[in-house]
């Protein structure tokens, strides 16, 4: 099974990536979100839970079939 982009950014930035606007706004909003990614790395990698972290969404991923609405939802949107 595949790692979907949006449950990714789902489950580690607690956010739905998948509601989008017009199309000169997905430009913009991926951007800042891989920007935010790259923010939330850096602080993993700062508290040494990078490996933690990447064990812990591949748990979520597997359990919502990489669905980023369903990795939103109850613990999945605390877990990391």
């Amino acid at each position: 099974m595949r790692c979907r982009a949006r449950a990714c950014v789902a489950c580690v930035l607690t956010r739905d990536a998948a509601r989008r606007g017009a199309a000169w706004r997905r430009a913009v909003e991926d951007a800042t979100t891989a920007l935010r990614l790259y923010e939330k790395y850096l602080d993993l990698r700062e508290q040494g839970a990078i490996e933690a972290t990447l064990v812990r969404l591949y748990e979520i991923g597997r359990a919502c079939s990489w669905d980023a609405a369903a990795a939103q939802l109850g613990e999945a949107a605390t877990a990391l």
